[in-house]
């Protein structure tokens, strides 16, 4: 199984384009094409390769590939949508691929649009990477959008563990559903098995007992019932983020009362004005209120960026602003603007997984 320490510094959750994710399930179906080479006709029967310099370039998906693009959604970028200074050896970790088969998944990606990458200059072996047309994703249609579906750390984990490519791209199709079924008041999750299947290789289809092994798998968080599908064990977005906030919420109220600082300037001035004196009700109402707003602004820093650099930031700010010429905690008017000036601009410095 997947140890989800690993995932520590990635994103809780990530949208990914429902086209995309449609694409790189289903671009490498068998099927017979005519291509055109040197003046000749030749009919081919192939997995949808690329034609390349009168040529043709057969590329074969591996899971490994379907892996690697869905955790490059969950690394945080910049106000750019780019994962900055990533190396192929995170990748390799997240992924559980040797480094070899990480380059060379990660060539496939460009070639295949999903997916560009650009060498960084700050330090050997290290990439920039942006995702093709993401920031795309809550366009209207008119405008190029083609709408997204939200995975969450638990998905990501759950696609990781399955070892069979076929397993994989049959448990992505069946979120797709289970996603539209779920933001559709009353519609039903039918089963259909024809097109579940469709994007199987020919040989499997053949095969009652392989589509019933891959459908039925035990990997399967979405197992047929009749003709409709088990959805007792997804958690949409909102109930993942509920858990997730509360459990930031409480390991951050828990950093700042044991911190003894105080979070704000509004804070320090409530708390001075009171020095002298049995604090009021109406200072205490103002001092909750002031921590409440505070906090949440750092439970969303946590669901944009991954809780491990919420954390990191606190540390900075607790640990080294009394040593910076010009900054001081006590003196610092929104703390959670500071926090995302000090995330952004080490993803900038230092990249994603920092």
């Amino acid at each position: 199984m997947t140890n989800k320490l690993l995932f520590e510094d990635l994103k809780p959750n990530a949208r990914i384009s429902k086209s995309k994710l449609k694409e790189v399930i289903s671009i490498f179906k068998n099927k017979i094409d005519k291509v055109e080479i040197n003046d000749g006709y030749y009919e081919l029967e192939k997995e949808n390769g690329l034609i390349k310099n009168d040529s043709i370039q057969i590329i074969s998906v591996t899971k490994s590939l379907i892996k690697q693009y869905l955790v490059y959604h969950f690394l945080p970028y910049n106000k750019c949508f780019v994962r900055k200074h990533v190396s192929y050896k995170d990748i390799a970790i997240l992924c559980g691929i040797s480094i070899p088969t990480a380059r060379k998944n990660q060539d496939l990606l460009s070639i295949l649009g999903l997916a560009y990458f650009t060498p960084s200059s700050n330090g050997y072996g290290k990439f920039d990477i942006v995702i093709s047309d993401e920031y795309k994703n809550h366009f209207k249609k008119k405008y190029g959008g083609g709408g997204y579906i939200t995975l969450t750390l638990d998905d990501l984990v759950n696609f990781l563990d399955i070892n069979c490519i076929n397993e994989l791209k049959v448990e992505l199709k069946k979120l797709l559903w289970v996603d539209a079924a779920k933001k559709s008041k009353g519609k039903k999750i039918v089963f259909n098995k024809a097109n579940l299947v469709n994007n199987l290789p020919e040989y499997i289809k053949k095969s009652s007992k392989l589509i019933n092994n891959i459908i039925y798998s035990k990997n399967s968080k979405f197992k047929p019932l009749g003709n409709r599908l088990d959805i007792t064990n997804y958690k949409s977005k909102s109930e993942f983020n509920k858990n997730f906030r509360d459990s930031a919420r409480k390991k951050i109220l828990n950093l700042l009362d044991n911190g003894k600082f105080s979070l704000s300037s509004n804070y320090s001035d409530t708390l001075l004005n009171s020095k002298s004196k049995k604090p009021s009700l109406e200072t205490n109402i103002k001092l909750e209120a002031e921590k409440a707003l505070i906090i949440n602004d750092l439970v969303n820093l946590s669901i944009e960026f991954g809780f491990k650099k919420v954390l990191i930031a606190l540390n900075h700010m607790f640990d080294s602003t009394y040593y910076e010429d010009n900054i001081n905690i006590n003196n610092i008017h929104n703390p959670a603007g500071f926090i995302r000036n000090f995330i952004t601009k080490s993803i900038l410095n230092f990249g994603s997984l920092y």
